[in-house]
């Protein structure tokens, strides 16, 4: 479902991602491979970022989380390993899930 799209100066929501509906609304096949081609990209986009948010929340924060811990009790140097291994998950899901626009 294409949440909203402008044909013909006309403002439409919640059309279907349809190739045949878009045409009989007014666009060419051209126009209309187009919008079908960026409402895949976009949900592919939505995706990935849900992949990466989960991905982040359990590889990454946990690091994160520790190394506020350890500065909070002191241990700096403790706390730099746990915020080093926070980076390290963190360019390992970027590069496990890559935004397709990045």
């Amino acid at each position: 479902m294409i949440k909203s799209i402008q044909i013909k100066g006309c403002n439409l929501v919640n059309v279907p991602a349809d190739i045949n509906v878009l045409m009989e609304l007014g666009l060419n096949a051209a126009d209309a491979t187009n919008v079908l081609e960026e409402h895949h990209a976009q949900l592919k986009t939505k995706e990935i970022e849900a992949l990466r948010k989960s991905a982040f929340t359990k590889l990454s924060d946990p690091h994160f989380l520790e190394a506020i811990r350890k500065e909070a009790m002191g241990d700096t140097a403790g706390a730099e390993e746990a915020r080093k291994a926070g980076l390290e998950a963190v360019e390992s899901i970027k590069e496990r899930y890559p935004l397709p626009n990045a």
